[in-house]
């Protein structure tokens, strides 16, 4: 019938950022285990954290796994994230998949506070991937770093072939040409 809820609602269960000692003991005892978690449910318990399985998951997916890669995307990674959100749209674990040791949460996150905007100063809409019509587009952009910008774009293809998890690719019978394939408009 289903899942039983979380236990992040019952009482005495801790919630709130985490201290330093919660996360050694949880990254001992990942490593204890060989990186084997078996269930994240019965974790905190033999872990001795007062905190849900689910808190752990996340804490450790996404801050204290050894392969996670941090500091600032580079321009390639920027580059594969615009194509990959062209075909997948806002799937984040998918496009992770493409991008060693960054997170899907990361990733949506710098989509949202960065790539978004750039390609909104660009002219390009950055659900569709499409040219914005002019009294839509953001003209602080110079014309001359837009056209660079562009030129550094990925541009989508037929011969982009998405990993075996990827649930969607590329429409071959969609008409529209994208905006990622397509030249800025001459200023």
């Amino acid at each position: 019938m289903g899942r039983s809820p979380c236990c992040c609602h019952d009482a005495g269960v801790k919630k709130g950022p985490w201290t330093e000692e919660e996360d050694k003991a949880l990254v001992e005892h990942i490593q204890k285990r060989g990186g084997n978690v078996g269930s994240w449910r019965g974790l905190p318990k033999a872990a001795g954290l007062n905190r849900c399985g689910k808190s752990c998951r996340l804490r450790w997916t996404n801050y204290l796994r050894p392969d996670i890669k941090r500091g600032n995307f580079s321009d390639e990674e920027e580059r594969l994230i615009i194509t990959l959100h062209a075909g997948l749209g806002n799937k984040w674990a998918t496009i992770a998949t493409h991008l060693k040791g960054r997170t899907d949460n990361e990733i949506k996150n710098y989509w949202n506070t960065h790539i978004r905007k750039k390609l909104l100063r660009m002219g390009v809409d950055p659900v569709t991937h499409q040219q914005l019509p002019p009294d839509q587009t953001n003209h602080d952009v110079n014309g001359a770093a837009a056209a660079l910008l562009w030129a550094a774009a990925p541009r989508a293809s037929a011969a982009w072939i998405p990993a075996p998890s990827c649930r969607r690719s590329f429409c071959s019978s969609c008409s529209r040409p994208s905006a990622l394939t397509t030249a800025p408009p001459a200023s």
